[in-house]
């Protein structure tokens, strides 16, 4: 795969005998006589030459912070849909934070077995919170058709640095920060009994690497 070698050029490259960046390597001579500029631009390609300007990513930058998961089958339940959500918002809410990121809306994606997808937002002041993330994203599940679901996705949008915004009450009353970690630690209650799994203790774990997706799969197979 060469950027810029489009599925025309390909074809002409591959009619040529051109299957690999080392037939490139090897033939840069031929190619640069067949394909002009765009052989060139493939020849640099293909020994690792590339002059365009980098634009580094810096995630104090992103205007959103998402995750979604796909699951392995379709389901129809709606109780493994709203603990997908409140798993993906702590994660959403989690790597925000890392960046110190807050949002000022949260979005909902759902895909469908049919593979139609719907996606609805919610502004929200100075989200940053995955109680809050849930509870808005959960008010929209309500909203939308109730069939087989393939993938769940959960957003927070508008985002900035946590430096950049004005202060709301919530920042003046701390015990509002305590009663939403007892409440989640409430519905990580709640899954570790319908379950069986300690979630709350293996909170951290959860988010190693494609253990979300382990978790999610392990709750999937255990619906009644």
């Amino acid at each position: 795969m060469l950027y810029g070698v489009g599925e025309k050029t390909a074809e002409r490259m591959k009619e040529a005998g051109l299957r690999t960046v080392r037939d490139i390597q090897e033939n840069r001579e031929s190619v640069i006589l067949m394909f002009g500029k765009m052989g060139e631009w493939a020849v640099d390609l293909a020994f690792g030459n590339d002059d365009r300007p980098v634009t580094p990513y810096r995630a104090e930058d992103a205007k959103s912070v998402s995750r979604e998961l796909t699951y392995q089958e379709d389901t129809e339940s709606l109780e493994l849909v709203r603990q997908t959500i409140l798993l993906l918002s702590v994660d959403v809410a989690r790597r925000a934070a890392r960046h110190g990121l807050y949002g000022g809306g949260v979005t909902l994606k759902i895909t469908y077995s049919d593979m139609k997808t719907v996606t609805r937002s919610v502004m929200a002041e100075h989200v940053k919170d995955p109680v809050v993330i849930y509870r808005e994203a959960l008010k929209m599940l309500e909203k939308l058709p109730k069939r087989a679901i393939r993938l769940v996705g959960v957003g927070m949008n508008r985002t900035e640095p946590e430096g950049t915004r004005q202060f709301t009450f919530e920042d003046y009353v701390t015990d509002i920060g305590a009663r939403r970690e007892q409440e989640l630690r409430e519905e990580f209650d709640r899954l570790s009994a319908r379950y069986g799994f300690d979630f709350n203790a293996n909170r951290a774990k959860i988010y190693d690497g494609g253990n979300l997706y382990r978790t999610v799969e392990y709750m999937r197979k255990r619906q009644r």
